[in-house]
């Protein structure tokens, strides 16, 4: 396997001799079997500096202090440099998607330190196969249906091209040590679904080949959108340039191109701002194509965030609005003027805890405040954890779902700790928040609207 292993990464470029490589190590057979196989990798066929990261989500409590044990004892085993990174309290009932964006967020916050390591996860050859029939059951397009890219940026896949089962032997033959993730036999998750009841029945009626004859599929999709890509590519050149921040289209050019063009063109200029795991529907794609060829000349369109698109006489552009973050400092026993409101904060006692139904008084745990807090205004791209919800949600999004409509949204003061949201003030507190039993400090925040 580990020459198999080496031909993949050399066919699609993966590694260089003396490359820095840190592996994603969850503590699951799939991830210790590829620090155990890079391992060896490096020892047999090409040199290469291996460090391992692992990512302690805090979700599974006990277990996951489990994983984060079993990782440090093997590392530690086999002279490996290790990074942990523990992510701030997150809801149990976070799902797959926000986990996933914590997790990612945390590699590419290791990988701006170190600009040219690359960083390998253990997805296989089921995983892609997994995300395919996902995005195919969710209507996915064309790319989206092409699976896991070998490699994105620094990040690396060396083994999308191995089924499970070949992890499986491989983990048996060289006694590699790994622990079970218990939420991957809950169904509750779309892909444990699709892993336990879909796939097997594919095996059943296809014969043990399927997978490798899905992989062909995915192989066909992929050099067809390679092709697409690079037509699309060719005509763009005539269509679209960047000039000074702005994505600009020519109108003219723009109408000529065929309706997959233009929704590429589209798509690629909203990725231009948001990279990543950005999404928009293909009706959403067709409501602003439609803005492009048919609204009037001045005509505004907010496509995203704070992401905007105007039309011109001859042109249009793509162009993000900034806005101001004014915020201020609260310190504990203090009370702040924010716009149209005070907020005051202070350290109360256990006994002195009275809550109510009034949405301007709010009690908080305090055990990991870190004075000053900030008092600011809402920014693109804020997300927290409603309390009650169970998982986390864009603020904007949280606004649209209470009404609030774009003019008010700019009043509302946020209180936050560092870089998390405390409290949308009057509106709702982070889960993160709440007061529980464990906490060892309580503060009481009030607002008061004192007018323009």
């Amino acid at each position: 396997m580990i020459k198999q292993l080496f031909s993949f990464c050399q066919a699609n470029q993966l590694i260089s001799p003396n490359d820095l490589v840190y592996v994603a190590v969850s503590g699951g057979m799939d991830s210790m079997a590829l620090l155990h196989a890079f391992l060896t990798l490096s020892q047999t066929y090409v040199p290469l500096r291996i460090r391992a990261v692992h990512v302690n989500h805090g979700v599974r409590g006990a277990e996951a202090d489990r994983d984060e044990q079993l990782v440090r004892e093997y590392c530690a085993q086999n002279n490996v440099e290790l990074v942990v990174k523990r992510l701030p309290r997150m809801p149990s009932a976070a799902s797959e998607e926000v986990l996933r964006d914590a997790r990612y967020r945390a590699f590419e916050e290791l990988l701006q330190d170190v600009p040219r390591a690359r960083l390998a996860t253990a997805h296989t050859l089921d995983d892609q196969i997994e995300t395919f029939l996902m995005r195919l059951g969710k209507g996915s397009a064309l790319r989206g249906l092409t699976g896991i890219p070998v490699k994105r940026g620094a990040f690396i896949r060396p083994f999308l091209r191995f089924s499970r089962r070949q992890i499986e032997t491989y983990v048996k033959e060289n006694s590699v040590p790994y622990v079970f993730d218990s939420s991957n036999a809950d169904l509750h998750y779309l892909r444990n679904r699709i892993r336990q009841q879909l796939l097997p029945l594919f095996y059943v009626v296809f014969g043990d080949d399927v997978s490798q004859n899905l992989a062909r599929t995915l192989e066909n999709l992929a050099d067809f959108y390679r092709l697409f890509e690079s037509e699309w590519q060719h005509r763009a050149g005539e269509v679209l340039s960047k000039e000074e921040g702005k994505h600009v289209l020519l109108l003219d050019k723009y109408a000529q191109l065929h309706r997959l063009y233009r929704f590429r063109t589209i798509d690629y200029c909203i990725s231009a701002y948001y990279p990543l795991n950005y999404s928009i529907s293909r009706a959403y794609a067709g409501q602003i194509d439609s803005f492009i060829l048919e609204a009037a000349t001045g005509a505004r369109l907010n496509v995203m965030e704070n992401l905007w698109l105007v039309k011109g006489r001859a042109k249009a552009f793509f162009y993000l609005e900034q806005e101001q973050a004014e915020s201020v400092p609260l310190f504990a026993g203090e009370t702040v003027r924010f716009g149209q409101f005070e907020l005051h904060v202070e350290f109360v006692a256990p006994e002195e805890v009275r809550f109510s139904s009034d949405s301007n008084v709010e009690y908080i745990c305090g055990t990991s405040l870190r004075f000053p807090l900030r008092v600011r205004y809402w920014q693109p791209g804020d997300r927290f954890y409603p309390l009650g919800l169970g998982h986390s949600q864009k603020v904007k999004k949280f606004f649209v779902d209470q009404k609030i409509d774009r003019p008010e949204k700019h009043e509302i003061p946020i209180l936050c700790n560092g870089d998390e949201i405390v409290w949308l003030c009057g509106l709702r507190l982070d889960e993160r928040y709440r007061v529980r039993e464990e906490c060892k400090k309580i503060y009481r925040l009030t607002l008061k609207k004192i007018g323009k």
